[in-house]
C-alpha cells in the first residue's frame, strides 16, 4: 500500500509553449570569501540564511528569512558579487502572512526568479492568536516573482490555496509552527519550466486530528502558470513539522521523476539481511513526466543503527549521479540510543525494479564519541562538474567541526575540508552547492554553546581546497588534524586519507603508539602517557604525508 494514501488532486493544462580558518593550532582550510550576518533573537529584527545559488556571472543569491517582533517571519534575499560583497538585500513581506526561505531559479537567459510560499501569521508566543487580524486569513499563497539585479520585483504571479486555521481549546493544538500552512519544499529549472513540490498542512491537533498533510508536485512556466500539478495525501498527521525536512529529495530522471521519502511512524519490517527490525525504511516513488506514481521501491540504512529508532532516514538529501544512481545523505541514530547520531552517505541504483533499491556503496562519518553529529539540514550532498561528490556534515567531538569531503564516484576520498571556531562553539550546516569553477558554496550558522546569539555565514570555498595531497601541501593545507591540542587523555585524529596509518613518538624518538586508520576519525587512548610533547605522523602508501606535535597536559 502506498504511504501516500490516495490521489487527491490532478490538474493538467496543455503545454503552450576568507578568511583563513584557524583551529586546533593548525591551518586546516582557507575560504575564498565569507559573507556574515549576525543574529540575536533579542533584537527587534534579525536575519538568518539557509541556502545560496551561483548566478551565471559568478555572483550569488542568498536565501533566508527576516524575523521581526512586529511582522513575524518574512522571506529575504541578498545579492552578492563574485567576491562576496553585498550588492543588495530585499525583504518580501506580506501583512498577516509568514514564510520560510524562498527557492531561487534561473531561466535560460540567466534571469532570476524566486518562489515563495506564505501562510497565515501566528503569534509564536500565544496559542491560537493570529497577528494583525481579528479574523485570521483562511488561505495561503504560492508566488513566482521575477527579479531584477537589485532584487526588485519585475513580475508577480500568485496562487492562493485554502488552509485550515482552526482554533483549538487546549495546548495540544499547535498552529504556531506546524499547521494551517503551505510549505514550499523544492523548486528547480527544467528547460523552459520550473518543477517542484509543496506541502499543505491542516492544523495539528493531538487529541482531535484534523487530517493529513498533502504533498503536491508541479510543473510551472516562467509566467507563473501551472502546466501540471498532482497531489497526494501523506500518512503524517496534519502539521508540516516533518515537511521541513523534505528539501532536496525530488530528482529528475530519464523517464520522469523520483521522490525519496521517509515518514516517521514506526513499523516492524524485515531488513535485507533477514532480521526483523523496527523503523521506517525509505521509499522511492517513481513518477512519470506527469507526476503519476507508477512504482514504489524501499531503500534501507546500512550503518549500525539503534534497534529502538531503527531504519529511519533523518535530515535526508538526495542528488542524482550520471549513471542511473542517486547519492543520499542521512543521519542515523547510533546503537547507544536517541541523541547519539552519526552520518552516512549512500549510493543506490534507481533503475532496478524488484521492490528494493540496491545499495551500491556507503560510507559513514562519526566523531567516534557519543555526540550529536549532524548532516546538513537542507542539502548535504552535491555533484561537481567532473562527477566527483561533495559531502557536508558536522562532527561534534568536544566542539563542532564543519567537514566537507570531496569523493570520487567510488567514495574514495580526494580531500576533506575542515573548519571550526574553537571550544564552546556550535556549528550547524544547512546547504552545500558545487560552483562552476570546481569550488563550493556552504551556508552555516555558528554560535556559542547554549546561546541563541550567533552568526550566519555564506562561504565560498575555492577549488584548490579540494585537491589531492601534493597540490594541498603546495597550498599550505593539512591532510590530517589532531585535536584537542593541548589535550588530556584522548587524542583524536581526523583525515580524509584512505588506508593510512598513524604513529606517535615521544621526544626521544620512541614509538608509543601505532595503528591503522580505517575511518576518517580515529580516537587514541592517551591516558597512560606521561604529560609532555609528542610527535604524530600519518603514513599513506608507505610515505609520510603529514606530521605535527601534540601536547598532553
Amino acid at each position: 500500500m502506498q504511504k501516500f494514501i490516495r490521489l487527491i488532486f490532478y490538474r493538467k493544462h496543455l503545454v503552450v509553449l576568507g578568511a583563513l580558518a584557524l583551529f586546533f593550532g593548525a591551518r586546516a582550510s582557507a575560504q575564498e570569501w565569507t559573507y556574515t550576518s549576525d543574529y540575536d533573537p533579542n533584537n527587534e529584527v534579525g536575519i538568518w540564511y539557509r541556502d545560496a545559488w551561483q548566478k551565471q556571472d559568478g555572483g550569488v543569491i542568498v536565501s533566508g528569512c527576516e524575523t521581526s517582533i512586529y511582522s513575524g517571519t518574512q522571506p529575504v534575499l541578498t545579492s552578492l558579487s563574485p567576491n562576496g560583497n553585498e550588492l543588495g538585500r530585499k525583504t518580501f513581506g506580506k501583512p498577516a502572512f509568514c514564510a520560510v526561505w524562498p527557492q531561487v531559479v534561473f531561466n535560460g537567459e540567466g534571469e532570476t526568479f524566486a518562489l515563495m510560499a506564505y501562510h497565515p501569521d501566528y503569534d509564536s508566543c500565544t496559542t491560537n492568536y493570529f497577528l494583525n487580524f481579528d479574523n485570521p486569513p483562511d488561505h495561503a499563497i504560492l508566488g513566482l516573482y521575477k527579479l531584477d539585479e537589485q532584487l526588485n520585483i519585475l513580475e508577480s504571479h500568485e496562487h492562493t490555496f485554502a488552509v485550515d486555521t482552526a482554533i483549538c481549546p487546549h495546548q495540544s493544538c499547535h498552529p504556531n509552527s506546524f499547521s494551517g500552512r503551505i510549505t514550499l519544499i523544492s523548486a528547480e529549472a527544467d528547460g523552459n519550466f520550473i518543477v517542484g513540490s509543496y506541502v499543505i498542512s491542516p492544523t495539528y491537533d493531538l487529541y482531535n486530528p484534523r487530517g493529513h498533510d498533502s504533498i503536491f508536485f508541479f510543473r510551472m512556466d516562467f509566467e507563473g502558470q501551472f502546466i501540471d500539478r498532482v497531489g497526494y495525501e501523506m500518512e503524517s498527521i496534519g502539521g508540516s513539522m516533518y515537511a521541513n525536512w523534505l528539501y532536496y529529495q525530488f530528482v529528475k530522471v530519464d523517464n520522469g521523476f523520483i521522490f525519496y521519502y521517509n515518514d516517521f511512524p514506526r513499523i516492524h519490517y524485515t531488513a535485507p539481511d533477514g532480521l526483523e527490525k523496527i523503523g521506517t525504511p525509505g521509499t522511492a516513488y517513481s513518477m512519470d513526466k506527469d507526476f503519476h506514481i507508477f512504482e514504489e521501491k524501499a531503500f534501507h540504512q546500512q550503518a549500525e543503527i539503534s534497534p529502538i529508532v531503527g531504519d529511519c532516514f533523518q535530515q535526508m538529501s538526495v542528488v542524482r549521479s550520471h549513471n542511473n544512481s542517486v547519492y543520499v545523505t542521512s543521519a542515523y541514530t547510533k546503537p547507544s540510543g536517541y541523541g547519539q547520531q552519526g552520518i552516512a552517505l549512500y549510493e543506490y541504483h534507481d533503475s532496478e525494479r524488484d521492490g528494493t533499491l540496491p545499495m551500491l556503496r556507503y560510507t559513514e562519518r562519526s566523531s567516534g564519541l557519543t555526540t550529536w553529529d549532524k548532516p546538513a539540514t537542507a542539502k548535504g550532498v552535491d555533484l561537481a562538474a567532473d562527477n566527483t561528490i561533495f559531502f557536508g556534515y558536522v562532527l561534534r567531538p568536544d566542539y563542532s567541526v564543519l567537514c566537507i569531503d570531496r569523493l570520487t564516484p567510488d567514495f574514495d576520498s580526494i580531500r576533506t575540508w575542515t573548519f571550526g571556531e574553537g571550544e564552546n562553539y556550535v556549528i550547524n550546516l544547512y546547504t552545500i552547492r558545487a560552483t562552476e569553477d570546481g569550488g563550493l558554496l556552504a551556508v552555516y550558522r555558528s554560535n556559542l554553546y547554549g546561546s541563541a546569539i550567533g552568526h550566519y555565514v555564506v562561504a565560498k570555498i575555492p577549488a584548490e581546497d579540494f585537491v589531492g595531497i601534493g597540490e594541498a601541501h603546495a597550498n599550505g593545507q593539512k591532510e590530517a588534524i589532531v585535536y584537542p591540542n593541548p589535550g588530556k587523555n584522548v587524542l583524536n585524529i581526523r583525515t580524509g586519507l584512505q588506508n593510512a596509518r598513524v604513529e606517535v613518538y615521544d621526544l626521544n624518538g620512541r614509538l608509543v603508539h601505532g595503528q591503522e586508520m580505517t575511518e576518517s576519525h580515529t580516537t587514541i587512548d592517551a591516558e597512560a602517557w606521561a604529560e609532555g610533547v609528542y610527535v604524530w605522523k600519518v603514513i599513506a602508501n608507505d610515505k609520510e604525508v603529514e606530521r605535527g606535535k601534540w601536547i598532553k597536559e
